[in-house]
């Protein structure tokens, strides 16, 4: 993944010095990456609905889908470096909001409080 790690910092090198940089890393916690960043979301959801989804919407086989998500980290080991965990369980417009909340309620507040040169609140 050099390639697109490379990618990735041309990216973040272009992004000016008040805005918030979003990066989707999949597999973050197994790469050892966690620790880069300031502020870590983790999407979960039930493992029956990965399968579901995974057998549902990307066409695998049970097997290979319960194989692929054996093979990744636990949700306790993503939750262990997670600031914010947000569940995955409503309808894609319940995310949406959520993320949305959040976006608004504490990451933007956090990053204006950085750009001021405090320390970012304790997010609930």
């Amino acid at each position: 993944h050099p390639l697109v790690r490379s990618r990735a910092a041309e990216l973040a090198a272009a992004v000016p010095p008040e805005g918030i940089l979003v990066q989707d890393i999949p597999l973050l916690v197994e790469t050892g990456q966690a620790g880069s960043f300031d502020f870590v979301l983790v999407v979960e959801a039930p493992q029956e609905s990965r399968l579901d989804r995974m057998v549902r919407d990307r066409g695998m086989e049970p097997e290979a889908a319960q194989a692929r998500i054996d093979a990744q980290a636990s949700a306790a080991e993503r939750a262990a470096v997670a600031d914010v965990v947000l569940e995955n369980t409503g309808t894609e417009a319940e995310v949406v909001a959520a993320v949305q909340r959040l976006w608004d309620e504490q990451l933007v507040p956090r990053n204006e409080a950085l750009l001021r040169g405090e320390p970012p609140a304790v997010m609930p």
